[in-house]
């Protein structure tokens, strides 16, 4: 796969995942390295092909942002190597800060967060 970007080489192969038409896909961090827009766009993909192909993706993304992280369906969040919440994604920021599971202020799904649940990082963080 030479003469092509980190990000083409990076759709590339994902778009060969999808083409053996397997029913669950594990894609291990398929943003990272990837500008927000090309995330983002690579997430969407990734949504529409569950919905539209019934297909399950299981994937692990490191720092979400604002825009991808309101892409997900199901979350699995995972903080000092514990499963602190698993469910639906868009429930997650709320039953974390319920349960007062944050090991810091600083978890990076806040800040993917933030204009979702402004009032709660507002609070977690004592602005």
């Amino acid at each position: 796969m030479r003469g092509i970007s980190r990000e083409e080489k990076k759709r590339l192969s994902i778009a060969l995942e999808i083409l053996m038409w397997l029913w669950l896909l594990f894609l291990d961090e398929p943003t990272t390295g990837l500008d927000s827009a090309t995330a983002f766009f690579v997430v969407q993909t990734l949504k529409h092909i569950v919905v539209d192909g019934n297909k399950t993706i299981v994937s692990s993304i490191h720092h979400p942002s604002n825009e991808v992280f309101h892409l997900l369906n199901d979350l699995c969040l995972l903080s000092s190597g514990e499963v602190i919440f698993f469910g639906d994604a868009k429930l997650a920021i709320q039953a974390v800060i319920a349960e007062d599971r944050l090991t810091s202020a600083s978890n990076q799904v806040l800040w993917a967060a933030q204009d979702y649940v402004p009032k709660a990082i507002t609070l977690i963080l004592g602005l």
